[in-house]
């Protein structure tokens, strides 16, 4: 376990030991996107890690996900860990997934976020917070609060090539698509699991308030 302040995060997790936990210790404020390209888990602890972007530039998401199996978890007691401040004119306001780790063994596939919050990210295009477009890989999300995202396609989640994602006992609310989809936008085997227990609420769009499901996808 290491502890990450401010200035530190891509060091510590290029650096990080594989299932080796950061622990945040004060706030985040980015000047580029954080790469993952290895196994690790990082703790919000409370804090918040902030893109700080008022307008969308290219490569304007928080973190890239390329072959790392990452999980995203915040222990502290109150919950208040952010992911915000994305703004990209492509795909993805807060995490972007591109490739699979394919042989590597983790839960839930590349992408574990347990707890905290991602709220006020902006794409241009696909997925507010969250975009994936890996192959046969999966996001697990647990008691997550998913709000006050946008995007053209997906407010909040969109989901390409075989990807999928579950959803647990989390809140996914007050996203918006300026097209389709104000939560979730599935195109080309893209999959959403949604338990019971997640609230999914005053999402809007044009076109599917709550998801938009295109060709093969599946909610």
């Amino acid at each position: 376990m290491a502890n990450v302040k401010n200035g530190a995060l891509q060091s510590a997790i290029d650096n990080a030991a594989v299932g080796e936990t950061l622990v945040l210790t004060s706030d985040i404020i980015l000047t580029n996107r954080i790469n993952v390209s290895n196994v690790v888990t990082i703790d919000l602890n409370g804090y918040t890690i902030d893109r700080n972007l008022d307008k969308p530039v290219s490569n304007g998401y928080i973190m890239y996900i390329g072959e790392g199996l990452v999980t995203i978890t915040d222990t502290s007691e109150e919950g208040n860990g952010k992911i915000t401040g994305g703004n990209n004119t492509g795909d993805g306001g807060a995490i972007f997934m591109d490739n699979g780790a394919f042989g590597l063994p983790t839960e839930g596939g590349n992408l574990i976020i347990k707890g905290g919050n991602i709220t006020g990210n902006h794409s241009d295009y696909r997925g507010g917070a969250i975009y994936s477009e890996a192959p046969f890989t999966s996001i697990t999300v647990y008691d997550v609060k998913i709000t006050d995202n946008t995007a053209k396609y997906g407010g909040a989640v969109a989901l390409t090539s075989t990807s999928d994602a579950h959803f647990y006992s989390g809140d996914i609310s007050g996203n918006s698509a300026t097209k389709y989809g104000g939560a979730f936008y599935c195109y080309d085997g893209g999959d959403v699991v949604v338990d019971g227990s997640t609230v999914v609420s005053n999402n809007t769009a044009p076109y599917g308030g709550c998801a938009y499901i295109g060709i093969q996808g599946e909610l």
